[in-house]
Parts: C-alpha cells; structure tokens; sequence
C-alpha cells in the first residue's frame, strides 16, 4: 500500500521516497498513540523537524532500544491512510519510529513492551459533545478509545475554576479535557430566567466575561436557545464575534427541535447560518438530529 510515514527498511534507512516525514506525537495514560506528520524536502539532509523543539533524527532500529515498544497491533493514521500490523517505537514522549515486520521491515526492540496484537494502536479520538468529566463515566470513555473530553455543551463555571479544578491532582482525568463558555450558565449568573430578554448592560457584562474566559482556555462559545428562548438574536450575535475574534467555534443546541410552526428546524438552521455569515464566526450545530433536523434530516442538510 501507499502512505506516507517513517517507516524502517531492512537496513534501517526510512522507507520513503521523494519526501521524508518526522513522527511526532505523544502516548496518553489512556495507552494510545498520537501522530502528527510533518512533510520536509527531500534535500534535507536529516529529519529534524524546526517546528519541535529538540527533535532529532530516527534512530537505526537494528542498533536503538526503544523506550517503549508498542508491538504487533493494527496501527491506523486516518490521515495518511496507514493501516498495517506494525510496531510504533517511542522515546520519552516522542513516537520515534514505525515499523511494520510483516513487510520485511526490522521488528523494533523495546525497554518495555506493550504486547498490542488484536488491538487497535491509533491517535486518540476527541469527544467534542460532553460535559465536565467526571471520575466514572470518563473512565468508559477511555475504554472506548477517548483520549480528549471537550464539555462544548458548555461548563457551569468559569474558566479559571474549571481548570483549577481538575488541574488538581485529586479531581485530574485520565484524558485531556477542554470546555466551553456557556451562554445559558451565564446568563443564569447574571439574575436572567430563561424567559429573560437581556438589557444591554447585560450583554456587554456576558461579552466581558466571556473574552476573559476565552482567554482563560475555554475553547468554544456555547448557545442554547431552545432551552433559554428569552435569548435574542442581538446577544447571540455579540457573543459570536467574541468566538471570531479568538477564533473558536460557537456552538449550538439550535432554537427549535421539530418542523411544526411556529418555530421550525428550517427557522432555527437559518438563525445559526445568519450568525456565521454576519459575524464570519465558525458554527457547530449539536446534534442536528435533534435541534434543527428532527423528521427533517434530509431537508435541513
């Protein structure tokens, strides 16, 4: 098969033509490997790549022991299309080398070794529509393969709290983790029942606080108007070109969830695709199956 990655030959040369490629990534608790692949010219003369600091050339696999040898799984890189048995070296926290046997390439050795056959070795998958983690039900997030737990339902907190909460060794989960700035949270903090237009006042204080947790890390402006349908569209708007001015999404559990009037799935796709075209923000709509294309999937795509 054809792909692109460092892959050893029988010599320990990489096995690539007219391009050679660095593998950088990392290995989570949750046991999986993350690769980013990086193109250089095929006039350099090493595979250092000038975007990470400290990497170095690929070790020769018939001299170099591995830290840790990932051996004998099904190794997959969506993006290059790889998918062999192979054995995935790494150093420290860096995947250093790809080997797959099976093609007459050298079998790596490891310090320790991580025995994977009938498994899948591949880069973790990102759970875009959670919550907070939570010490149970993360733990069956990572049995199935979730290595980064994003809350862009939004969080019920402030960014700075968020993150001092689980950035503590008592409450750190087993995965990266991320989350939104919530709207409906918000607002709530703010003495605005769901039924509650916003003053202006009000908006400019759920701007201020919003910039500031954005700045804090959250990676996502949340909205949930079908569950707050005092918001108007003039706080949405604002809201959004905070999201554009960081460049995060903003997302939406849409206004309706069915197509009986009033209030239709084709009215609230039209409220989040005017957003996106006045403020240039990037949109996401939660669960279109739900809000914005219940009975109606084929319409509103």
């Amino acid at each position: 098969m054809t792909n692109s990655l460092p892959r050893f030959g029988a010599s320990g040369d990489p096995a690539i033509s007219r391009r050679r490629f660095l593998i950088a990534g990392g290995i989570t608790v949750a046991g999986l490997a993350v690769v980013a692949i990086n193109p250089f010219d095929s006039g350099d003369s090493n595979y250092f790549s000038p975007t990470l600091s400290g990497a170095g050339p690929f070790p020769d696999p018939t001299k170099h022991t591995f830290d840790v040898v990932i051996k004998s799984g099904r190794v997959m890189d969506p993006e290059t299309g790889f998918d062999e048995i192979a054995d995935v070296g790494i150093d420290g926290a860096t995947i250093t080398g790809i080997s797959a046997p099976s093609s007459g390439e050298s079998s790596l050795r490891g310090r320790s070794i991580i025995d994977a056959r009938g498994l899948v070795v591949a880069p973790g998958f990102i759970d875009i529509l959670s919550y907070a983690p939570n010490p149970y039900g993360i733990w069956f997030k990572v049995a199935d393969g979730v290595t980064t737990n994003l809350g862009l339902h939004g969080i019920q907190s402030r960014a700075a709290d968020f993150f001092s909460t689980y950035g503590s060794s008592a409450q750190r989960p087993p995965t990266h983790y991320g989350g939104a700035f919530s709207n409906p949270w918000t607002r709530s903090q703010l003495g605005l029942g769901v039924d509650d237009a916003s003053s202006t006042k009000q908006i400019d204080a759920l701007v201020a606080t919003c910039d500031e947790d954005l700045r804090k890390g959250y990676v996502a402006v949340d909205f949930e108007p079908e569950y707050t349908p005092g918001v108007r569209y003039d706080e949405i708007k604002a809201l959004a070109e905070v999201a554009k001015n960081h460049n995060v999404p903003a997302t939406f559990h849409a206004r309706y969830s069915d197509d009986m009037s009033p209030g239709t799935n084709a009215e609230a796709l039209a409220e989040v695709l005017q957003i996106a075209q006045e403020t240039k923000a990037q949109v996401h709509v939660e669960h279109i199956i739900s809000t914005g294309g219940t009975f109606t999937m084929a319409q509103s795509l």
